[in-house]
């Protein structure tokens, strides 16, 4: 007779459900880099490549992904108000800008996700083409070709996190303005002579505020 073993993350796999969450758990919440957890293994007689650690991290993870998304329906369903922030997400590797990590909360939970880029990445964009023009032409050509392609691809992320977030969001509400006065918003690419945007008269502004010296009133 042979007693049971422990429930394994997989059919057929050498590795249980408890091995697994406590290597995620020692990345993640600990802060061990895989490589440590190795060679703390290793110490009492426990050979676990490095590479079998990142494929039980990947399998955990496909598991708790319907779980993150209850937390997140948990958080939209409550009525309590939700708090969003992001934060720059390095990545390391050569090819590949840093990306951004989201966190919606409240009492009810907390929900993480992480996006390769952000819709400002997509307006500074619009800044990069402005700087190329040398003449009202080409200025006008590439308005209604590679600036109107940039506000597509803008209107469509604005959109995404419209559907994604609680409605009475800061972050939602600006989503909301920006979106019901789109044409306002994108009205310089049907007319050449409107600038992208207030950027002169706010530098002209601080520029004068700088210089104005304090009323007296004796």
């Amino acid at each position: 007779m042979t007693a049971e073993g422990p429930l394994k993350l997989l059919p057929g796999s050498r590795y249980s459900v408890d091995f697994a969450l406590s290597v995620v758990a020692g990345k993640f919440l600990n802060h061990l880099p895989y490589e440590r957890q190795h060679k703390d293994m290793k110490r009492v007689g426990v050979d676990v490549p490095v590479a079998t650690m990142y494929r039980l991290s990947e399998q955990v993870a496909l598991h708790l992904g319907g779980v993150a998304e209850e937390i997140r329906k948990d958080i939209f369903n409550a009525p309590l108000a939700c708090h969003l922030d992001e934060t720059r997400w390095p990545i390391l590797s050569n090819h590949d800008d840093d990306g951004q990590m989201w966190i919606l909360s409240n009492q009810a939970g907390s929900y993480y996700r992480f996006e390769p880029t952000r819709s400002g990445k997509v307006a500074d964009d619009l800044f990069e083409i402005e700087r190329r023009v040398k003449t009202w032409e080409l200025l006008k050509a590439l308005r209604e070709t590679e600036s109107r392609e940039k506000l597509s691809e803008l209107k469509e992320l604005l959109e995404k996190y419209r559907s994604e977030f609680f409605d009475q969001d800061e972050f939602c509400k600006a989503i909301h303005y920006v979106l019901s006065a789109w044409s306002e918003f994108t009205l310089f690419i049907e007319d050449v002579q409107l600038p992208l945007s207030n950027n002169d008269a706010e530098r002209a502004l601080r520029q004068r505020i700088g210089r104005i010296k304090p009323i007296s009133r004796g």
